[in-house]
């Protein structure tokens, strides 16, 4: 079965790994993915180590940022990006034709491009669900009404959470919406050795963009008050990229303002699995709407002790793994105490890792994952021929 997939980003994101360890297991399992994306850049390399055809062609997402609502400039842009997708789609309708398509996959709510040429050749559409949009990415789609018309229009629509599903279930029609968790690959991770805690230098560490919705500043100041409670022996390791500046520089000024120069760490992105999770003994998720949270699945694999925010697809995953670490959110004195249990009882929750990362393997990896999916490919595949025989 040949089934094209629509990228978001051509860089290193979690609807990105996601979509790599998809198209890799469905590979294994005999479909034929082929991607298209708008540029070169990580997911390529990534195409290209696994053997997976794809093509680059120029489109645009389907989103405003909310700080650009209002702008008169974007009224251009949007006509500019509106052009250059109806361009995007007729090229992709020659794709399916050349390459005898069966399904057209569209990898999250943020892009539309490929909607209308699979309409009018009657390929079914399935549409992943990655994001909350304005809670956690802080931007809305561009022609709200429309676009939701265009994702009921799917076949399938997949939520990568319950609480994504929760979100959408409104208006899209049930028989069509579907919870399938996200897979992470584990083969790194779980090979990760397990690092034994110094307990005269715990490291502490949050992961992901450097951003408010990411909830850093949160984490700072939890850790500042618990070493004016005499916590000597814990360090904090912000990794990830700069996607907001200004966030950044009042962190930094955060840092210097309250002495924490000599125990807190923005280290910047790191890509290898030893570089992120190799020196951390604790991994906080502060994000206050993760609308799955690939980061907390990682940090279970890797047998760090995780700390949680009691939102959305955290706090799904906390609960299935019968995790007693969640905090209120937005709370940084919930979060503190949170951390303060932890040191005080820290060989007991090292030795719960181990029992958490045998749920995580069993439940959310890139192979159930692709599985789960090529059995919605199948119904649909199946009900095609059903129809096609009655015609």
């Amino acid at each position: 079965m040949n089934i094209l997939f629509i990228a978001t980003y051509p860089e290193m994101t979690g609807a990105t790994n996601s979509l790599i360890g998809l198209v890799r297991e469905l590979k294994k399992l005999n479909y034929n993915p082929i991607v298209i994306l708008k540029s070169k850049g990580y997911l390529t390399e990534k195409l290209n180590e696994i053997k997976i055809k794809y093509y680059i062609i120029n489109y645009y997402d389907n989103t405003i940022g909310e700080n650009e609502l209002g702008n008169f400039k974007h009224f251009f842009k949007f006509i500019l990006k509106k052009t250059i997708n109806n361009i995007a789609n007729t090229k992709v309708k020659s794709i399916i034709l050349k390459d005898k398509i069966d399904i057209l996959h569209i990898n999250a709510s943020t892009v539309n491009v490929g909607y209308k040429a699979a309409k009018s050749l009657g390929i079914p559409i399935v549409w992943h669900i990655r994001e909350f949009l304005e809670a956690d990415h802080k931007i809305r789609l561009i022609e709200p009404k429309k676009s939701i018309n265009e994702i009921r229009e799917a076949v399938k629509v997949i939520a990568i959470s319950n609480s994504v599903k929760e979100k959408y279930s409104g208006v899209v029609n049930n028989t069509k919406l579907v919870t399938v968790f996200n897979g992470v690959d584990s083969k790194t991770l779980e090979t990760l050795e397990k690092k034994t805690i110094n307990i005269k230098k715990i490291q502490i560490g949050i992961v992901g963009r450097i951003s408010p919705s990411k909830g850093q500043l949160e984490v700072i100041k939890a850790f500042g008050e618990l070493k004016e409670k005499g916590y000597n022996n814990i360090f904090l390791n912000i990794i990830g990229p700069t996607h907001d500046k200004k966030y950044q520089s009042e962190l930094t000024q955060y840092v210097k303002k309250n002495f924490l120069g000599k125990y807190v760490s923005l280290k910047g992105p790191k890509h290898s699995v030893e570089e992120i999770w190799g020196n951390l003994d604790i991994v906080i998720i502060a994000s206050g709407a993760e609308a799955f949270g690939r980061v907390t699945i990682e940090a279970m694999l890797a047998n760090k002790i995780s700390i949680g925010a009691n939102v959305a697809g955290t706090q799904e995953i906390f609960k299935f793994v019968k995790s007693n670490l969640l905090y209120e959110s937005h709370n940084h004195l919930s979060l503190l105490n949170c951390i303060e249990k932890v040191l005080k009882n820290i060989k007991y929750y090292s030795l719960e890792t181990n029992r958490i990362k045998n749920i995580v393997l069993e439940n959310f990896t890139a192979e159930i994952n692709a599985k789960n999916i090529s059995l919605i490919y199948e119904d649909i595949s199946k009900e095609m021929k059903e129809q096609t025989a009655i015609r």
